[in-house]
């Protein structure tokens, strides 16, 4: 059997990455970012068009909510958006306190809580961390030291 592949999308971004399926739409949709662009993208299965919203920073990771719509991981912290009216409220800020780091990677575990990497803009080694955000806030820490925390799965 020979794979034919096929565009799905020809959207050009700076450092386009963090795939994610969104079942919570009507057939389904991907979402991805530009990490330093701070744009998500989200492509309807179907074909038509690909909605972006520019959430006005950095941003590392993006997945649709239980609740509705998509949380971020972005340079200021953690934040509940959605694509009509973009943040609608931030659920972790102390992410970002430190100017020179940023979110990178993330994912949800089966149990729904948010794990998300940060990391300096420099990659100074040891400068990053992992973080944990079980449900509404605070992140718990999980284990610093790191560089670049990237391709959390599970």
């Amino acid at each position: 059997m020979r794979v034919h592949p096929i565009v799905f999308d020809d959207m050009s971004c700076r450092l386009g990455e963090g795939a994610v399926w969104d079942d919570s739409c009507a057939g389904g949709a991907l979402l991805w970012v530009d990490i330093p662009a701070g744009l998500v993208f989200r492509k309807p299965a179907s074909g038509g068009r690909t909605e972006r919203i520019d959430l006005g920073q950095s941003v590392g990771c993006v997945f649709p909510r239980f609740s509705g719509g998509y949380v971020a991981g972005l340079r200021d912290g953690v934040a509940a958006f959605d694509f009509e009216r973009g943040i609608t409220g931030w659920i972790d800020r102390s992410i970002g306190s430190d100017p020179e780091t940023r979110c990178n990677d993330g994912a949800i575990d089966r149990r729904g809580r948010l794990w998300v990497g940060v990391m300096p803009d420099d990659q100074r080694a040891g400068a990053g961390r992992l973080l944990r955000i079980d449900g509404t806030g605070p992140a718990r820490i999980v284990r610093e030291g790191l560089t670049v925390p990237n391709g959390i799965a599970w």
